[in-house]
C-alpha cells in the first residue's frame, strides 16, 4: 500500500510479480489494489534488453474507478469515472537519446451522471476515447535516489491526443516537473520543486490539473484549489529545509524534521494568472523512514490566504 499523488490512499490485496520470468531480465506483474480515490486493477510487461541494452520497452493494460472532486460552494461533489486502457513506452538508456521516452496511450473514459455537475461542465464528455501521442524528457543526476542531498530530478511530458477516428478528442497537453537540491551543511539540506502544466481548453476534467493535497500544495485538502471542472493551467511552487537526525544506513536517515514553504495556482481557461490568484502555506513536517513500509511523513500545514485560511491541515502519507 501507500499513498500516489494523483490516487490518494491505496492498498494492494492481491498481487503477482515474476521477475526474470524468461530468463533475460524481462518482468511480468498484475496488481489489484482499493484507494481512497481509486479502485482497479494493471498488468505491466517490462523489456529491460531491447536493441542490446539501448532501451526498456514497458507494455501497461489497466482499468480503474476513479472519483474526481468538483468543489462548488465549498463543498466537494465527488463523480466517478471508470476508464481502461492501455499504454505503451520506449525509454531510451543510452546514445544520443538517453534522456528521451516516447509513449503511446489509449484509454476509454464513462464518467457518471450527475444533474449538478452537468449544468456546470456541460463542455465536458461523460463519455470519450481518448488516443494520445507522448515525448518525455528526463534527467537526474542526484547522489542518491532515497534521500538527495544534491543534484537534480526532472522531466518535462508533452502529449497530443488525437481524433481522425483513433480517439474523440484533440487536444495538447504540456507537464513539467523539476526538483533541485543544495546541502546546507554535512547533512542538512534545502529542496525546491517547480510544478507547471498547460492544456488545451477541448481537454475534459479528468485530463485537466488539480491543486491541493500533501503531494500538491499543503495546507489544503486534495484537490480544494482546483475549480469545479479542474484546470487547464497550473503552476506549483515548493521549498523545503531538512534536517535529518538520529541513526542513518546505506538508504538514508531514519528521521527527518522539515520546513516548508508552497505556493501556487490554478487557472481555467480565459482567466488571465495573476499574483492575488496565488494560494501559500507555511508547515512543519517529520519523516520516518519505516524498515518496510518506507517513509511515513506528517506535515502540519497552515494557509497564508485562501480557503480555510484560519485551520491546520494535518496530512499522513
Amino acid at each position: 500500500g501507500g499513498h500516489g499523488e494523483l490516487d490518494g490512499w491505496y492498498i494492494a490485496p492481491i498481487s503477482f510479480v515474476h521477475d526474470n520470468f524468461s530468463g533475460r531480465g524481462h518482468r511480468l506483474d498484475w496488481q489489484w489494489y482499493l484507494g481512497s480515490h481509486i479502485d482497479g486493477t494493471t498488468l505491466h510487461y517490462q523489456h529491460p534488453h531491447l536493441f542490446a541494452d539501448a532501451a526498456v520497452l514497458d507494455i501497461e493494460s489497466f482499468s480503474q474507478e476513479i472519483s474526481f472532486p468538483h468543489f462548488i460552494g465549498g463543498s466537494a461533489i465527488h463523480e466517478t469515472v471508470n476508464t481502461h486502457g492501455a499504454r505503451v513506452r520506449y525509454t531510451a538508456q543510452r546514445g544520443r537519446f538517453r534522456s528521451l521516452y516516447g509513449q503511446i496511450r489509449s484509454q476509454s473514459y464513462t464518467a457518471e451522471q450527475n444533474a449538478v455537475l452537468e449544468a456546470l461542465l456541460h463542455d465536458d464528455l461523460e463519455k470519450a476515447r481518448v488516443t494520445a501521442l507522448g515525448l518525455g524528457l528526463r534527467a537526474d543526476t542526484r547522489d542518491h535516489a532515497g534521500h538527495p542531498t544534491r543534484g537534480f530530478w526532472g522531466r518535462a511530458v508533452l502529449e497530443q491526443a488525437i481524433g481522425a477516428g483513433l480517439g474523440d478528442i484533440w487536444f495538447s497537453k504540456l507537464t513539467v516537473d523539476g526538483r533541485w537540491y543544495f546541502p546546507l551543511s554535512e547533512r542538512n539540506v534545502a529542496a525546491l520543486r517547480a510544478h507547471g502544466g498547460l492544456v488545451t481548453e477541448d481537454a475534459p476534467f479528468y485530463e485537466r490539473y488539480y491543486l491541493g493535497g500533501p503531494n500538491s500544495l499543503r495546507g489544503f485538502d486534495w484537490a480544494e484549489l482546483a475549480p469545479a471542472g479542474w484546470g487547464t493551467r497550473l503552476l506549483s511552487l515548493q521549498s523545503e529545509l531538512r534536517f535529518p537526525f538520529g541513526g542513518e544506513d546505506l538508504s538514508g536517515p531514519r528521521h527527518t524534521g522539515v520546513i516548508y514553504y508552497d505556493l501556487g495556482g490554478i487557472w481555467l481557461p480565459g482567466e488571465v494568472p495573476t499574483p492575488s490568484d496565488l494560494h501559500h502555506s507555511v508547515g512543519l513536517g517529520y519523516r520516518w523512514r519505516l524498515r518496510v513500509l518506507g517513509m511515513l511523513r506528517f506535515d502540519l500545514s497552515l494557509p497564508v490566504n485562501g480557503i480555510d485560511a484560519d485551520v491546520f491541515q494535518l496530512n499522513v502519507s
